[in-house]
């Protein structure tokens, strides 16, 4: 018995979308007591890329100036089998949203059930502590974490509250910025989507 064991990538190409089944042939040619002769086999692989969705909740409610507002956002791996590798998460405040003193986000909490959300390259679950605070337009507005992967299936919660400022216009609307980017494969390779 003779065994041969390889490892394949399928191309970052666009015709290789999540449940695209592609197959690939082994042929094994050799000469034998009755001359040349061969042997094949074949297998298909069934493409499997993470899909992650953010979703973000306010209390849903009207707030005035000076209101406290509770948010929660989720951060979801919705795909089959696939884990998104070295998720680069940040949410971003409006001014509007930075009253009260700094640090601006309030009350936050990590819900990572199951502790299978973890930082890249480590065992490390994420955790509230992980969470860092600090500044992308105005002083304190920017919350993120270092990157972390999720296993399909998984979601990862954060809550927190924002203050609006006391000078806010009533009847006034404002958007935040929630965003995140992921590789496809393990140890942040280029060749991931």
């Amino acid at each position: 018995t003779l065994t041969i064991t390889y490892e394949v990538e399928a191309q970052n190409i666009l015709t290789n979308q999540d449940g695209t089944g592609l197959t690939g042939e082994a042929v094994l040619t050799f000469t034998g007591s009755s001359g040349a002769d061969s042997l094949s086999d074949d297998a298909t692989l069934t493409i499997a890329e993470p899909n992650l969705t953010l979703e973000v909740e306010d209390g849903g409610g009207v707030y005035g100036a000076g209101s406290t507002i509770p948010y929660t956002l989720r951060i979801i791996n919705a795909a089959q089998d696939a884990t998104a590798y070295g998720v680069n998460w940040a949410s971003v405040l409006p001014a509007e949203l930075l009253g009260g003193t700094s640090p601006f986000y309030d009350n936050l909490v990590v819900t990572n059930t199951g502790g299978s959300v973890v930082l890249t390259g480590t065992s490390t679950a994420v955790a509230v502590g992980n969470l860092s605070q600090g500044t992308s337009v105005n002083t304190g507005d920017q919350l993120s974490l270092p990157t972390f992967d999720i296993p399909s299936g998984d979601t990862l919660l954060i809550t927190f509250d924002a203050t609006v400022i006391n000078t806010a216009t009533a009847g006034g609307s404002f958007d935040g910025n929630v965003s995140a980017d992921y590789n496809s494969l393990l140890n942040d390779d280029t060749r991931g989507r």
